[in-house]
């Protein structure tokens, strides 16, 4: 099977297009068991754990998944994405339905995140890389982004789902019931798997991570990367736990910037193609940081809801425009490697946000809300200062 489906004869587009299909499906299931983690800190406090352990224990998550992101690219490249793709969802599964049962110990729960972050390491690159080796032609960032939309589409899905079953039940049987929709789409993978386990990509495999860092080009596009990835990390860790706090619903800010992130890629991300790629990097993380910096200071359901459309319609671009920003400076037979690393590190700022927030709220004593303001004014001055080196070091 070509590794360029959608762009072949009418019997293997059709083909691709079912695999396309299934693998939006598949993914979108698997993240809607994996959201209804942003609740994690709600839950184990409702067990008798503190909130920044819950915040520690979370942050954990980030060292395997750093270091199997990086391992993620040789991986591809001997056992292929299909193999990697179920193995990373069978992880994540296991390790979510562990909470259930590990939730009195701080041991294992630290234990149980840890390995999940083995599982995301694995899943995130692998996917990301056998559906844009699907894509070719002037639709690539268009599909590519409908894809990575399943992502955080799930939170359409998982946040709500969790702050109804809590408010409903509490927290007994909370990960058994929101396990569903990973034990689907483990099925789907595996499936997905046994069609496509002779599927090898032509990929450099002597090729090194500093091929990648230390080109110039590639800066800029790291620096949005890590911006994006520790906004976002934080909006799906402790921002439900701060609304919960501030008596306003956790999944309402989540699910509007869910809304906006849809409406975001199905209408305006097509229309951006026509500009920089740089340029619509920018303005999405500055729009961004600006509406979760806002969101902190209202407290009106309708304020916070227009806030998170905001902030979802400008979080949309940004991962496949970094992406495809990227990669374009690189040869194909890298691809595998590119997606490998912007991945693990767009994780590993995702994973290690609840790090800074319990370290910023339980160590040096500050509040939850002013982490929010420091975290959003932090981005933007940052986003300005490498912009400004791009443009002065021409």
């Amino acid at each position: 099977m070509s590794s360029d489906i959608l762009s072949v004869g009418k019997k293997e587009q059709s083909f691709g297009k079912m695999i396309f299909f299934i693998m939006c499906i598949a993914t979108l299931l698997g993240f809607s068991m994996t959201t209804t983690q942003s609740f994690l800190p709600n839950v184990m406090e409702m067990k008798g754990i503190p909130t920044f352990i819950t915040g520690y224990a979370m942050s954990s998550t980030a060292i395997l998944a750093l270091i199997f992101g990086l391992l993620s690219a040789p991986l591809m490249s001997r056992l292929g994405t299909p193999l990697l793709m179920f193995l990373g969802m069978t992880i994540m599964l296991i390790c979510h339905l562990s909470l259930e049962f590990v939730s009195e110990s701080y041991g294992a729960i630290f234990l149980s995140r840890i390995i999940y972050g083995l599982g995301a390491g694995i899943f995130y690159p692998s996917a990301l890389t056998f559906v844009k080796g699907m894509l070719q032609g002037e639709n690539t960032v268009t599909l590519f982004g409908m894809y990575t939309s399943t992502i955080p589409g799930a939170f359409l899905i998982g946040p709500p789902f969790a702050e109804w079953y809590l408010k409903n039940y509490g927290s007994e049987g909370y990960f058994l019931a929101s396990a569903v929709p990973g034990i689907l789409s483990v099925l789907l993978l595996l499936g997905l798997w046994i069609k496509n386990r002779d599927l090898r990509e032509d990929y450099k495999v002597t090729a090194r991570y500093s091929e990648v860092l230390s080109k110039p080009t590639s800066w800029l596009p790291i620096l949005c990367l890590v911006l994006a990835g520790s906004i976002w990390g934080y909006v799906i860790s402790f921002l439900p736990y701060i609304a919960t706090v501030r008596q306003i619903s956790g999944s309402l800010f989540i699910v509007a910037s869910t809304i906006g992130l849809f409406a975001s890629r199905f209408i305006v991300v097509d229309r951006l193609r026509r500009f920089n790629d740089a340029t619509v990097c920018a303005w999405a993380i500055c729009l961004m940081a600006v509406s979760l910096l806002v969101m902190g200071w209202v407290q009106s359901s309708a304020a916070i809801a227009i806030c998170g459309f905001i902030f979802g319609l400008s979080y949309a671009p940004t991962y496949p425009f970094i992406s495809v920003w990227i990669l374009r400076s690189f040869d194909k037979k890298l691809h595998h490697l590119v997606i490998a690393l912007t991945n693990t590190i767009f994780n590993f700022c995702m994973y290690i946000a609840p790090l800074f927030v319990s370290f910023y709220t339980g160590v040096l004593g500050f509040g939850f809300g002013s982490y929010q303001s420091f975290l959003s004014l932090t981005a933007l001055l940052f986003l300005g200062f490498g912009f400004a080196f791009r443009t002065f070091s021409r």
